[in-house]
Formats: C-alpha cells, structure tokens, sequence
C-alpha cells in the first residue's frame, strides 16, 4: 500500500530500508538507523512508504529525495525566522566529518 505518493516508482527506485538508510546517508550525508526510519513510520513523520503482500516495507528513492528537500526547507525557514542557523537532527555529525576529512586532505 503506498502512502502520500502520488506516483509509484519503479522496481530500481526502490529501497529496502536498509536500503534507503544508506541512500539518505550517501545522497544527503543524513544519519538514520533503521529503528529510527520504523519509528517514524509509525508516527507518520518519516517518508513515504511501500508495504509489500509479504509485509516488506520499500521505499522509493525520490520519495527520500523529496523528504530529505523538505528537512532542509523546513530548516531554512527555521534558520530565516530565528536569525540563526538550526541543526538538521542527526545531520550535523556527517557534514561536520565529511568537512574535517576535507580538510585533513589538504
């Protein structure tokens, strides 16, 4: 059953969600576990979801695109209403080694 999505991606867009913690993790440097991807789920706050006949759960790769975009525009606005900057949760962590690697290979 697929949930807010208006259309179904294809077979190679899909993700367990195994799948799509690393995809968020390589594409958006988004740090999520598993249990934390089932927790919002269930709480409706998480992307949206494909449950397969034998219960599988799938995501589609541009469902995580488009909320993962949706994190950092509710961010941003965030940031633009208080002055200053806000902290995506479990984001942070990620961009900060990925910058210190960055710079160790300098």
């Amino acid at each position: 059953m697929a949930r807010n999505t208006p259309s179904t991606p294809t077979a190679d867009q899909m993700v367990d969600t195994a799948g799509a913690c690393a995809y968020l993790r390589d594409t958006w440097q988004a740090q999520y576990s598993e249990h934390t991807l089932a927790r919002k789920r269930a709480d409706g706050s998480g992307p949206p979801y494909y449950r397969l006949p034998n219960r599988q759960v799938r995501y589609g790769k541009p469902d995580l695109d488009t909320w993962a975009q949706s994190l950092l525009k509710a961010a941003r606005s965030t940031t633009q209403e208080r002055g200053k900057g806000v902290a995506l949760p479990d984001m942070a962590p990620a961009r900060e080694a990925a910058e210190a690697a960055k710079e160790g290979a300098k």
